[in-house]
């Protein structure tokens, strides 16, 4: 097929060994802790209360864009099980994987719907975090996960998330509201602590 032809193109520019295909490997594997690790790391880093408040919103509107994206991306999967290219062609796999819908890629969507926030908010990381997204997808088509139009379908389906989540009110109010709440509970248990 066209589809499978094109991964083992890429597969053959890149090759099956050498220090890029570790990373690549690597990325399609574990790339999406970097942005968990990220989540964690700008949730707890110390700064002014109106800063971290600021920064707080913004991971809340990329949480709420992930849950967005990852339940269409479920519902899709029902209705379309597409299987995945290494179920096809067990010689494009690269990775273990299990073999659940391939449409749309999700570590893709997520990826890109958290980049655009942290682009749209000029957070520091933004640019690198949106482009690292466009890698994970790529790794995810090097290791025989998805297809190339699994990718690009996760690309529409994070850009879309993020536009559902971004300046709508509904999400203002609950990142207002987790972190107010979030904020007391911090205060009350510092206060704890000290007085012990």
């Amino acid at each position: 097929m066209v589809k499978s032809q094109e991964i083992k193109c890429i597969q053959t520019v890149v090759g099956r060994s050498g220090w890029i295909h570790v990373l690549l490997v690597g990325i399609s594997r574990f790339g999406y802790v970097l942005y968990i690790l990220y989540g964690f790391v700008e949730w707890f880093r110390p700064a002014p209360f109106r800063e971290l408040q600021q920064r707080r919103h913004i991971l809340l509107y990329c949480l709420f864009s992930v849950i967005i994206g990852s339940g269409i991306s479920f519902i899709i999967g029902k209705i379309w099980p597409r299987q995945r290219p290494f179920v096809k062609e067990p010689s494009l796999g690269l990775i273990v994987h299990s073999d659940n819908a391939s449409f749309p890629s999700n570590h893709t969507a997520n990826s890109t719907a958290v980049g655009l926030h942290l682009l749209c908010h000029r957070a520091v990381w933004g640019p690198t975090l949106f482009f690292y997204s466009m890698v994970l997808g790529f790794s995810r088509v090097y290791t025989g996960v998805h297809y190339i139009t699994d990718v690009l379908g996760g690309i529409f389906l994070g850009t879309i998330s993020h536009f559902l989540v971004a300046r709508s009110k509904w999400a203002i109010h609950w990142a207002d509201f987790i972190c107010y709440s979030y904020a007391v509970i911090e205060t009350f248990v510092k206060k704890w602590w000290h007085l012990k």
